[in-house]
């Protein structure tokens, strides 16, 4: 969590120099396998039973909202949470020939799209559902 913080706070300090659009985004969920693996997620973040699978977007979140809060922060861990499933999954990532990876970039970009095209009212990074 201290480098996202240091990148966060960066970002946040040098605003003015950097592109005009820099988006934080959730990363995949993980689908730990087995009961022992969950439980040791759970002890390394104290995190909940319900949260032990998005732990990195819990601590991603919290860091951005508080390093660098004027950086939209695109939420799709609820889309991808039960996709796990239908792709080739190592807990960590999608492969990129699968449908779930698709939807998750397909919804990405137009969260991107959305955002800039709606900058002008300044509206919140969306949340992303199917």
């Amino acid at each position: 969590a201290s480098d996202l913080a240091r990148i966060a706070a960066f970002v946040e300090a040098n605003r003015a120099s950097l592109p005009q659009h820099i988006f934080a985004t959730d990363t995949l969920p993980q689908h730990p396998r087995t009961d022992a693996t969950r439980a040791r997620v759970r002890e390394l973040t104290r995190l909940s039973v319900r949260e032990a699978g998005h732990w990195r977007n819990a601590i991603a979140r919290r860091v951005w909202a508080r390093h660098a809060p004027s950086v939209p922060y695109l939420t799709f861990e609820d889309v991808a949470a039960d996709r796990g499933r239908d792709a080739h999954l190592d807990l960590a990532h999608y492969c990129i020939d699968t449908p779930p990876f698709e939807t998750t970039l397909a919804l990405l970009l137009t969260a991107v799209v959305a955002h800039v095209e709606g900058e002008g009212a300044r509206q919140p990074a969306p949340r992303l559902s199917v």
